[in-house]
C-alpha cells in the first residue's frame, strides 16, 4: 500500500481506541496531541481523504479578530445624542477620582 503521507518516525506513535457513543464512534484524543494541534473541548475538525484513500483529520482553526481601540472608535459617530436623561451626567460634579 503506497502512502501519500509520510510518518515522522522520530515522534511517538500512539494507538487510540474507538468507543461507541450513541449511534457513532468516538476516539479519546490524548491531551498532549490535542495541545500540539491547539484544539480543546468543542474544537472543530474536518475529516478528509487523501488521494490514496486514507483518512486524515484536519483541525479547523478559528481565531477571533482582535481590534485596536482606534479601530473600534473609528466606527463610532462623533456626535452621540445622550438624550435628556443621560445628559444630566455631563452636568454632575466629580465625586471620586475621575479627574
Amino acid at each position: 500500500m503506497s502512502r501519500s503521507l509520510e510518518i515522522d518516525e522520530s515522534r511517538p506513535i500512539t494507538e487510540v481506541k474507538f468507543r461507541k457513543t450513541g449511534g457513532s464512534l468516538s476516539v479519546i484524543w490524548p491531551s498532549a496531541y490535542a495541545a500540539d494541534l491547539h484544539v480543546t473541548d468543542g474544537s472543530v475538525a474536518r475529516i478528509a481523504y487523501t488521494k490514496t484513500g486514507e483518512q486524515v483529520i484536519i483541525p479547523v482553526t478559528t481565531t477571533k479578530r482582535k481590534y485596536s481601540l482606534a479601530e473600534l472608535l473609528s466606527e463610532m459617530s462623533d456626535q452621540v445624542d445622550l438624550g435628556p436623561e443621560h445628559g444630566a451626567w455631563e452636568q454632575m460634579r466629580p465625586s471620586g477620582n475621575e479627574v
